[in-house]
């Protein structure tokens, strides 16, 4: 149902079934949306803190986004807000994670405003974007990892089988070792039985 990666930054964050989510938001009525929507605020959060060269690009205070989308309704236009900067900030994520293909925020608010009347489908549409984000941070940790302690390349170890680098000594044959008789032996033992012959 969900499966945790490891984020810097984040610690970890949750991959889930957008469509698990979806069904969840609408069997709750709306409340699991908004532990949901504060989680993912916090993921993004914790995310945007591990780059200390900068200010955090994703800042959000999560509680005030939990509010504008319950209590802020209240005055219309903090709800509106808080979702917009919401896909914007999933879209910068995906940019910092170098993600091609990244997503819509305008098409994220719409279904937005679509789930004002029908169903809440910027749902899975945010959670398919944030599981792309996670996987891909996922991935590129693990590849980091597996450079520090992994084996040297290939091009740095010499080929099976070969007889060394180039300029390198080649091992000598021990002075005990019998050598192959040579063309001159050979017919040198050949004349001297040729002589005996003779004689």
């Amino acid at each position: 149902m969900a499966r945790q990666v490891d984020v810097p930054g984040a610690g970890q964050a949750k991959i889930i079934n957008p469509w698990v989510v979806f069904l969840l938001a609408l069997v709750t009525l709306g409340l699991y949306y908004l532990f949901w929507f504060g989680i993912r605020n916090s993921e993004l959060n914790d995310f945007g803190e591990s780059f200390r060269d900068e200010q955090n690009p994703l800042r959000v205070n999560v509680f005030l986004a939990i509010v504008a989308n319950t209590i802020g309704a209240l005055l219309i236009v903090p709800p509106f807000v808080s979702q917009w900067r919401f896909y914007k900030r999933i879209g910068r994520a995906q940019e910092l994670a170098g993600l091609d293909h990244r997503i819509s925020h305008v098409t994220g608010f719409l279904l937005y405003l679509v789930a004002l009347f029908l169903l809440p489908f910027e749902v899975p549409y945010a959670q398919h974007h944030l599981n792309r984000l996670w996987e891909r941070v996922d991935a590129e940790r693990e590849r980091a990892a597996a450079g520090m302690r992994g084996a040297p390349p290939a091009s740095l170890s010499p080929p099976a089988g070969s007889a060394g680098r180039a300029g390198e000594p080649r091992p000598r044959r021990s002075s005990g070792a019998p050598r192959a008789p040579g063309r001159g032996s050979r017919a040198r033992s050949l004349r001297s039985a040729r002589r005996s012959a003779r004689g």
